[in-house]
């Protein structure tokens, strides 16, 4: 498995891998399911690596 910092290096510098359409899901336990969030919508903070 990799780390979600290196994928998230490898989708922003890696123009081929890039190209993909990625989406990002997370288990949310109070709905009890998985919720998923296109990668485009989601805002990084570069200094911040425990939240997005």
């Amino acid at each position: 498995m990799m780390p979600i910092q290196k994928l998230l290096n490898r989708i922003r510098w890696d123009e081929a891998f890039a190209k993909g359409d990625f989406v990002i899901g997370y288990y949310d336990r109070v709905d009890k399911k998985i919720n998923q969030v296109p990668l485009d919508e989601v805002h990084v903070t570069s200094t911040d690596h425990f939240f997005f």
